[in-house]
């Protein structure tokens, strides 16, 4: 298995709302997964402003445990309705850095395009006999504001804008509702989480641009209470480049129940 490098500080010592390194998935699924086995297509209220369900009243769930992740029976633990947050490290900004010294200097500041900030192993995807991708690990690179990778995501995604309503500091400001108080983790924390529940359990259908040499993942990443209640929603797209193995870029879509992948089919 595969250790990912964290992003920005705090993120492994916040022990106390149940977030737990980032890591590889376990090698307990097929070597290969036909298309019909994927997660059944989800349909998300068209009306949900900034993922958040409107007829969640959070003084009515107090105390509740609240979850995050594609599916209830794979959510993680994120904190509890109405309770703010225990944190031993001081409150983050909205801006964020890799955690590593060495890749905030490479990255961030040297500018290193090439940096690998962190890897996801992912499984291969077939659609009768048809390749749709051929699984490995994949590598989020530091990149470039206009090309792909981290810096890419976000100077796109990171932030609501005219164009993309939808965006990763989104579910900062729902947690903030919910709890009472603003998470320690940041945005890329969150972004990363809903790119690895991606590629590990995307829906139907997985598409592939094969003059662009690019496949598009996508599934919803939700907020879960203890009983499985949906209170927050959206859809993560993640795009991979098919000859370099790496995150061109991963977002939510405009419409919170549907996928952005069709604009990369081809």
């Amino acid at each position: 298995m595969k250790m990912l490098k964290p992003f920005c500080a705090g993120i492994l010592t916040i022990s106390v709302i149940g977030l737990t390194p980032f890591a590889a998935n376990a090698d307990t699924r097929p070597s290969d997964i036909a298309l019909g086995n994927e997660v059944a297509v989800s349909e998300a209220p068209a009306d949900w402003v900034d993922g958040l369900n409107p007829e969640f009243d959070p003084s009515e769930h107090v105390g509740e445990t609240l979850l995050a992740g594609t599916s209830f029976e794979t959510a993680k633990v994120i904190g509890q309705v109405g309770v703010a947050e225990v944190s031993d490290k001081p409150q983050m900004g909205t801006f964020s850095v890799p955690l590593d010294p060495t890749d905030w200097a490479v990255c961030d500041v040297g500018g290193d395009a090439n940096r690998v900030l962190g890897t996801i192993y992912t499984w291969p995807f077939t659609n009768a006999g048809e390749n749709l991708w051929w699984g490995g690990d994949v590598d989020l690179l530091c990149g470039t504001p206009s090309t792909s990778g981290w810096k890419h995501i976000r100077d796109r995604h990171q932030y609501d804008s005219p164009g993309h309503p939808n965006s990763y500091e989104d579910v900062r400001g729902v947690f903030y509702k919910l709890t009472g108080n603003l998470p320690s983790a940041p945005w890329d924390f969150y972004m990363w989480e809903a790119v690895t529940a991606t590629l590990d359990q995307p829906e139907h259908p997985i598409m592939v641009n094969k003059s662009e040499q690019k496949t598009c993942f996508h599934a919803p990443y939700r907020i879960f209470t203890g009983n499985g209640q949906v209170v927050a929603w959206w859809t993560n797209n993640v795009i991979l480049s098919r000859n370099n193995f790496t995150i061109i870029t991963a977002f939510f879509s405009d419409n919170t129940g549907q996928h952005d992948c069709y604009r990369w089919n081809g």
